[in-house]
């Protein structure tokens, strides 16, 4: 080492202190900001990726629920059910039917109160024909509504009338049926009271 600075020109420290260059400043403050907008970049697209991500996971679970509502309305709102308008009742009954529309016949809801406690009456569809096609039978309940679910085997595009009668014959309640039943009924109910 000593050999060395024996070599060296002493006029070299005899000169001005050295300095940095003069674009020293302007170079570092370029590769700060380049280091800055490359972070930038990267937060963006981790950014743009967890917004992707979220979005994906609010879609999907918006379709599992839309998908899972529209599972679930047959079961809520139930099929839909055709009013049926009953003609004149005798004093003190009040009625209302709806029927359903299936694949292997036609079912009656049927509401009636004001019928002869203990007296079994008949429900029956009416064909084209004019046949009586057999739904089902109740017990009167007097002034207790009695609710009835009776199926005909029958179809409801076939069905053109409905019938209540006593098991002598009499007829209590009874309604024509359009020839076309609605596509969509809303769940109404047609009532029929007598005063």
């Amino acid at each position: 080492m000593v050999a060395a600075l024996a070599e060296v020109d002493p006029r070299l420290f005899e000169t001005e202190e050295p300095r940095p260059p003069a674009d020293l400043l302007e170079r570092t403050l370029s590769r700060v900001e380049q280091a800055r907008r490359a972070e930038d970049e990267l937060q963006r697209r981790r950014r743009n990726r967890l917004i992707r991500r979220s979005a994906f996971a609010t879609v999907a679970a918006a379709l599992l629920v839309a998908i899972g509502i529209f599972a679930l309305i047959p079961k809520i709102t139930g099929p839909p059910l055709e009013p049926v308008a009953f003609s004149e009742a005798p004093s003190g009954v009040e009625a209302e039917a709806n029927l359903i529309d299936h694949t292997w016949g036609t079912e009656t809801i049927l509401v009636v109160s004001g019928l002869e406690d203990g007296k079994t009456y008949r429900l029956t569809l009416r064909n084209e024909d004019g046949e009586a096609v057999p739904s089902g039978a109740f017990i009167g309940t007097g002034d207790q509504p009695v609710e009835c679910r009776m199926n005909a085997a029958l179809l409801r595009e076939e069905a053109t009338g409905l019938e209540v009668r006593t098991t002598e014959g009499d007829l209590v309640l009874s309604a024509d049926l359009p020839r076309e039943p609605p596509d969509q009924v809303a769940m109404s109910t047609a009532r029929v009271r007598s005063g």
